[in-house]
């Protein structure tokens, strides 16, 4: 009897492109991308894996955007909580794209989910809303909104759910017109201040998406879209006047998140929390990603090129990428070659550059080798100067005498 097949990975394979390594962390395959960034799996050398977002081009030339990214990053590292994806490395002002590592979480995406398997069952529901809330109390007990809660910002796991994306998008929209309108408060969309009640709103738009497969309001072109009335057909009644007080559009009629628990008296999500159609796609996450093809060193790089070198003759998966020239030659490791960093190191400063030599570790730098030269008849050379002068001096001290 032949042995059961493994589940394919719910990752997707490097393109060209794509760097082999992040800061240091080699990186694996992709997960998936965004509004802001490609997001790529990666891995520290103990195993452990990340989900690293490296901003798009559009972001990573924008000056605010890196500025308000590192004052999101510092913020965000006062957030760890089971129910948030903590975030464990950034490099927010290198040469290169900035990028931000999150623990990774094994487990699809609410959005993901519902459009698979459909609506989740009420239990379900429950449980997925009491989770978010606790993980958003602890945002604004530090003082902070998420305010780009979403579907796509929510992923499930067996442990419960784990909200993902702080930071990046609340860096890219202070710089661009770019949100979820869906899921988005009225003072939001209309770029007034934004308090903790803006999350409120989007924990119910997520409540009535998760029990219904669809939103509370109909997808239109203009910012007026918060403001009309939200359409709560289908909604269980246990659910219902719930979503429908979180849904308010004055901030001050919404429920806080803690009365958002206490009126719910769920238990945070356990085990077998979730359906079993969706609980059964998590080992997905878990499985090892397809393997990368070796990727050869290219030629060297041209001392004028300020692009990434991408050998023309590779087949997707099998590029090297090497970083802008340095001043003095610099090879990098094989993509097999295990990362660097020390387990449980992580700093926040960005000094190791985005793609290229791990950190802690000096580069791998062909020198040119000098021959030793032989000093031998330098030396003779100078005792015969020194003998000489000695008898000058003693020969014209005794004329003078």
């Amino acid at each position: 009897m032949e042995p059961a097949a493994r589940p394919t990975p719910a990752f997707a394979p490097l393109e060209a492109g794509d760097p082999p390594l992040i800061g240091g962390y080699r990186v694996l395959a992709r997960i998936g991308s965004g509004r802001v960034g490609q997001v790529y799996l990666a891995t520290t050398q103990s195993g452990r894996w990340l989900a690293i977002k490296v901003a798009h081009p559009e972001f990573a030339g924008d000056v605010e955007f890196r500025r308000r990214l590192q004052e999101e990053i510092r913020a965000a590292q006062r957030v760890a909580h089971r129910y948030v994806a903590t975030v464990v490395d950034a490099h927010p002002d290198g040469p290169e794209r900035p990028w931000v590592a999150t623990k990774h979480v094994p487990g699809p995406s609410l959005a993901h989910a519902v459009a698979e398997h459909g609506p989740l069952p009420t239990d379900t529901v429950r449980a997925l809303i009491a989770g978010l809330a606790k993980g958003l109390r602890k945002f604004h007990d530090a003082g902070l909104v998420h305010s780009d809660l979403k579907p796509s910002n929510v992923l499930l796991a067996a442990r419960g759910p784990a909200i993902v994306d702080f930071g990046t998008a609340r860096a890219a929209a202070a710089v661009q017109a770019t949100g979820s309108p869906l899921f988005m408060a009225p003072e939001q969309v209309e770029d007034h201040d934004v308090t903790p009640a803006a999350d409120v709103f989007a924990l119910g738009g997520l409540a009535f998406y998760a029990a219904t497969g669809r939103t509370a309001f109909e997808p239109a072109a203009d910012k007026t879209i918060a403001y009309d009335e939200p359409d709560l057909a289908g909604c269980p009644s246990v659910l219902r006047d719930l979503v429908q007080r979180c849904l308010a559009p004055s901030p001050g009629d919404r429920p806080t998140v803690e009365a958002v628990l206490a009126e719910l008296e769920q238990d945070p999500p356990g085990e077998g929390w979730l359906p079993a159609a969706v609980a059964a796609q998590l080992p997905l996450y878990e499985a090892d990603p397809p393997k990368p093809t070796p990727r050869p060193l290219p030629p060297p790089h041209s001392a004028d090129s300020s692009e990434p070198l991408v050998t023309e003759k590779a087949a997707p998966g099998a590029v090297q990428v090497l970083p802008p020239p340095l001043a003095r030659p610099q090879i990098l490791p094989p993509i097999e070659a295990p990362v660097t960093r020390p387990e449980g190191e992580w700093p926040m400063q960005g000094a190791a550059p985005a793609y290229g030599t791990p950190p802690f570790q000096a580069p791998y730098q062909t020198l040119p080798v000098t021959p030793r030269q032989d000093s031998t008849g330098l030396m003779i050379a100078m005792t015969v100067l020194v003998v000489v002068g000695a008898v000058c001096s003693f020969v014209l001290l005794a004329i003078l005498l």
